[in-house]
């Protein structure tokens, strides 16, 4: 195929290249638009109609969770009051002859409050005034890593309650009010009410049954 060499060509021809480049990208324009158009339509209906479907599917989750709340408020009672269940646990069990088998769980996170910002400074106060050796700035590291935020800007109640410990076993008036200053703020929250349901099947093996009601 011989090439086309722009120089060969009149001023008549390269205005006429140019007209057919223009009304080339013109069209690819107004396509690349109209797919847009139709990828936005088709989005909005496809999002619609599943939520169309899933808003029944959530309040019958929720009634559902209601009722079942509400039918073993009971059972529980009667098994604290028997003996078989304590008022503070974090689930109760509940069976049938049938191998089928319900548990209620309170789901919990650890959390706190802005006391932390007073605890955090009672130790960093402690820190500047202890490195004095090798030993001592790998123990002012650790503690430093244990009270840091992440990447959200947030402390892991994990490394809190770990400091907490820590702190405990050191002879430091300064981190013992520290650490007390964070079992103040550091509390337990309840997140959700978990309700799963198992079953046996054909083989007698236990199954659990499909059934997502956590955040209903």
């Amino acid at each position: 195929m011989n090439k086309i060499k722009l120089e060969d060509l009149s001023a008549e021809a390269l205005a006429d290249l140019a007209e057919q480049w223009k009304a080339r990208q013109k069209a690819e324009r107004e396509a690349n638009k109209k797919d847009r158009e139709t990828l936005e339509t088709l989005e909005n209906e496809i999002v619609d109609e599943m939520f169309d479907e899933a808003k029944p599917v959530s309040d019958n989750l929720i009634s559902f969770k209601r009722r079942f709340l509400e039918k073993t408020a009971p059972l529980i009672a009667m098994k604290i009051e028997l003996g078989k269940a304590a008022p503070d646990q974090d689930q109760y069990s509940f069976k049938s002859d049938k191998g089928r088998r319900w548990v209620l769980r309170y789901n919990h996170t650890t959390r706190y409050d802005d006391g932390i910002q007073a605890a955090i400074g009672y130790a960093k106060q402690w820190m500047q005034d202890q490195i004095e050796d090798e030993k001592s700035k790998r123990l002012v590291g650790l503690i430093d890593r244990l009270l840091s935020k992440d990447q959200k800007g947030n402390y892991s109640p994990s490394n809190l309650l770990q400091f907490v410990r820590q702190a405990r076993e050191m002879n430091e008036p300064l981190i013992h009010q520290a650490a007390e200053t964070i079992e103040q703020s550091v509390y337990e929250d309840m997140t959700s009410i978990s309700v799963l349901s198992f079953y046996k099947d054909d083989m007698g093996a236990e199954r659990k049954l499909p059934l997502s009601a956590v955040k209903a």
